[in-house]
């Protein structure tokens, strides 16, 4: 169990939470998740996994080149990050909040995710397979 700071920062950790400041942790992170995906599997050609920036640093797209094709999309919608698999029709709304732990997490729905559980929920399926996708709506 975490236990809640007897002080902290408030201030500076909801600013460090803000919609474009936790986009901007969540893109970092997955790059390095496809990183790590393609140096573990030696990807090359079909199986690649690809990330590309789109409009303004407000989306970003991570797909699978060649079979079983896939995609992913991120982008900042009002006030939340809207997360799209259509082949799956998996949809996440990730709000970044400041938890009473003092952490910058993702309400999703009624769950509250750390970075890895969202980036987990959301590119599972399309790293290693439909059998591994999760479907929750927010």
């Amino acid at each position: 169990m975490v236990e809640t700071p007897k002080e902290l920062d408030w201030v500076q950790e909801r600013a460090n939470c803000e919609l474009k400041t936790a986009f901007a942790s969540l893109q970092t992170a997955v790059e390095r998740d496809v990183a790590d995906y393609n140096a573990i599997f030696k990807t090359s050609g079909n199986s690649e996994i690809v990330l590309i920036n789109r409009a303004a640093h407000l989306d970003f797209n991570v797909y699978r080149k060649g079979e079983p094709e896939g995609i992913v999309t991120f982008g900042i919608v009002g006030d939340h990050i809207a997360i799209r698999d259509p082949w799956s029709r998996q949809t996440f709304d990730a709000i970044p909040v400041l938890a009473s732990d003092g952490r910058c997490k993702f309400q999703v729905g009624a769950e509250e995710m750390e970075l890895w559980q969202l980036r987990r929920a959301t590119l599972e399926g399309l790293f290693f397979g439909p059998s591994h996708r999760q479907f929750i709506t927010g």
